[in-house]
């Protein structure tokens, strides 16, 4: 485990439904539980991009006005910023988050997977990032607790820390 760098950056704070691309120095974090995030990198620009998502794909609502709410377009619309600065696919850094199956840890192994958003929601990101050739660098997926990452733009760096409502609160965090 370790503990937060001590830089003095802005944190930017990402709620559901929320994406953010920049070339600002900051931190930008995130909870998650079944909700998943990708973050993005490039390392020549120093441009990131990560969304939170909560839903896999469109299909799953008759609003779609908020495309970062759902895995798909979240991708798709990121990809399109970072195309529209000329940054190719190639050369991004991608690291994926979340998923966890919180919705029913006291139901039955069958309904538990009926309702298993998370999963869902990660082989959705999986599969549209290698719809653009891309595939995570590192990943921390799937499971039954959520996480809280946090994410350093000017390095691409990502910490992780495990939330569990029966362990104490501390600072400790894994990098990814």
């Amino acid at each position: 485990m370790v503990t937060l760098p001590r830089k003095k950056l802005h944190v930017e704070h990402l709620s559901i439904g929320e994406c953010i691309f920049t070339s600002k120095e900051m931190f930008i974090s995130t909870v998650l539980g079944s909700c998943v995030a990708v973050c993005f990198y490039h390392k020549n620009t120093g441009t990131s991009a990560m969304f939170h998502a909560m839903l896999p794909d469109a299909g799953y609502s008759r609003q779609r006005s908020n495309p970062c709410g759902f895995v798909d377009l979240a991708v798709n619309s990121i990809m399109a910023r970072f195309k529209n600065r000329g940054i190719s696919a190639d050369a991004l850094e991608l690291k994926l988050f979340g998923g966890a199956n919180t919705i029913a840890q006291g139901e039955g192994e069958e309904l538990r997977d009926i309702l298993d958003v998370g999963r869902k929601n990660v082989e959705t990101a999986r599969r549209v990032l290698a719809d653009y050739g891309l595939q995570p660098r590192n990943e921390s997926v799937l499971g039954m607790n959520g996480r809280k990452i946090v994410m350093d733009t000017t390095t691409g760096e990502v910490w992780v820390k495990f939330l569990d409502n029966t362990a104490p609160i501390s600072e400790d965090y894994c990098n990814r």
